[in-house]
């Protein structure tokens, strides 16, 4: 079988673009994109570590998991590990992109999935050369977008979502720029051809325009109204200032406060909405009391069953 090339992931925190950036390079014909989240790579370290002795069982868990890829089948996947008794992470999960890409692996792959940028350095320890592609987007668009998606989501919450991986995205451009690109969402939607020209650059990919003619089917959350379908064949710049009518004047003061530092670095202007300070100050600190019970009861829970 071909060697396996090294892969180019997608990261960023959840709610940044990520999937439309993962469905403008499906277009290149020089890389093969995970049609998926491969979550189950994490689902398989929480489980069972980075040796894995209980085989069958792991195996099984991605083959089963909805994201898998066709593919990667449970005949095929058993057949590559028969009479293993114990597999490392690595061996596993380069052995599933081999299977995923089969005859076409010669191009190079692509993976997304926002939670990997909590486990990077599990990632260069399976892929040394990996390239990361990190997207960032305005924080009171993302945050609005997450409170929309998971309704019992509360700000602050979301607040330490994107500020935890912005952090750690940035970091990681500045320690392994030669691997590393980060741009934000605002410059993918507004200059597509410019942002999706300087990433084939950094990715020494030939350009072409057919990387812009897409369909992208997603879902559309908003507070109070019904998941809707749509349908993209186009970034959509009107869609950039929706947190505006999403989110209270309290709310958006709320997260300008907390990622101040984050905002003014990546050029996001504030708003500074008039609010008063007492009532920001007093639902900041009912919403980081709540946060801290709801991790307290996450870890007893965890715990309670192992």
């Amino acid at each position: 079988m071909e060697k396996l090339k090294s892969p180019i992931f997608i990261i960023g925190a959840r709610r940044s673009g990520t999937t439309l950036l993962r469905t403008i390079l499906e277009g290149h014909p020089d890389l093969l994109v995970h049609p998926q989240e491969p979550q189950f790579f994490l689902e398989v370290y929480r489980r069972f570590g980075k040796q894995i002795t209980k085989v069958p069982e792991a195996l099984d868990l991605i083959v089963n998991h909805p994201y898998c890829a066709k593919p990667v089948t449970q005949v095929r996947l058993h057949q590559t590990f028969q009479g293993r008794e114990s597999i490392s992470l690595e061996e596993l999960v380069q052995e599933y992109i081999k299977l995923w890409g089969g005859e076409q692996l010669h191009l190079r792959p692509v993976l997304k999935h926002p939670a990997l940028i909590f486990h990077l350095g599990l990632i260069f320890e399976i892929f040394p050369e990996a390239c990361m592609i990190h997207i960032v987007r305005d924080p009171r668009a993302n945050v609005s977008s997450q409170r929309a998606r998971w309704k019992k989501a509360t700000i602050w919450e979301c607040i330490l979502w994107w500020r935890d991986a912005v952090t750690i995205g940035h970091e990681l451009v500045q320690e392994r720029p030669k691997q590393c690109i980060e741009f934000t969402y605002e410059s993918l939607v507004k200059t597509p051809e410019e942002t999706a020209q300087r990433l084939c650059e950094f990715l020494h990919l030939p350009y072409s325009a057919k990387l812009l003619e897409f369909e992208l089917k997603t879902r559309s959350f908003a507070p109070g109204a019904e998941t809707k379908q749509n349908t993209f064949t186009r970034p959509d710049p009107s869609r950039l200032d929706l947190w505006k009518n999403q989110l209270s004047p309290l709310e958006i003061q709320m997260i300008e406060n907390a990622c101040a530092p984050q905002m003014a670095s990546w050029g996001y202007p504030t708003t500074h909405p008039q609010v008063s300070s007492f009532a920001v100050k007093g639902r900041t600190l009912f919403e980081q009391t709540h946060y801290a019970l709801l991790i307290m009861s996450r870890y007893l829970k965890k715990t309670r069953w192992r």
